[in-house]
């Protein structure tokens, strides 16, 4: 795969970025489990074309087809971006090796945010793992606690909103991880699932 070096630029300039942290674990590959449509239940996590260096995380029934992924977070906070690595060739003896970082992608007509792994992404998702290998967002407000005139108090609040839904990526049509903001899903093929990292050898 070639890109032009403006893309190839970007690309680099996030993963200097990202390489400010102090500490990388993995690689994981990431599998679906508790799924309220247990089909769904062992599903592994792939990358699936969706433009130049961009990809959605689609899915593939075959452990064969699965991506890996790697955590960046500092030493004193478990937060940080899930990146999955890939190899462009530039011309040269040696590909180069690009981070396409996970992020979200919202609209205003619905509460579904759709995954995107992209090159040059410089605004990637802080994900964690809990102590069981689930991964979760977390925020530190909750607006639902909001009073008018009172200004809130950060919190801590480990949330796990994933779901496995059909959505358009650019002129593709996946089936692809999602996040719900809140409440019920907008979109009517979404299913509530959870995402747990497994190593390479299990």
């Amino acid at each position: 795969m070639k890109f032009s070096p403006s893309s190839l630029l970007l690309g680099l300039g996030a993963a200097g970025a990202m390489a400010q942290a102090d500490v990388q674990d993995g690689p994981y590959a990431l599998k679906i489990v508790d799924a309220e449509d247990a089909s769904l239940n062992g599903l592994w996590v792939d990358a699936c074309h969706s433009g130049a260096a961009i990809d959605t995380p689609c899915f593939s029934a075959d452990a064969a087809g699965r991506e890996l992924f790697y955590h960046n977070h500092t030493a004193t906070g478990e937060a940080g971006p899930l990146i999955r690595y890939f190899n462009v060739d530039t011309g040269g003896d040696t590909p180069t090796r690009v981070p396409q970082p996970l992020s979200l992608t919202y609209v205003p007509s619905t509460n579904v945010a759709n995954g995107l792994l992209s090159v040059g992404n410089t605004d990637p998702l802080n994900v964690a793992f809990d102590a069981a290998g689930k991964l979760f967002v977390r925020d530190y407000y909750d607006d639902s606690k909001f009073a008018a005139g009172e200004r809130p108090q950060p919190g801590s609040y480990d949330l796990y909103h994933w779901q496995v839904c059909w959505n358009l990526a650019s002129s593709y049509y996946y089936q692809s991880l999602a996040w719900v903001t809140s409440g019920n899903p907008h979109n009517p093929t979404c299913v509530a699932v959870n995402v747990t990292r497994v190593t390479p050898e299990d």
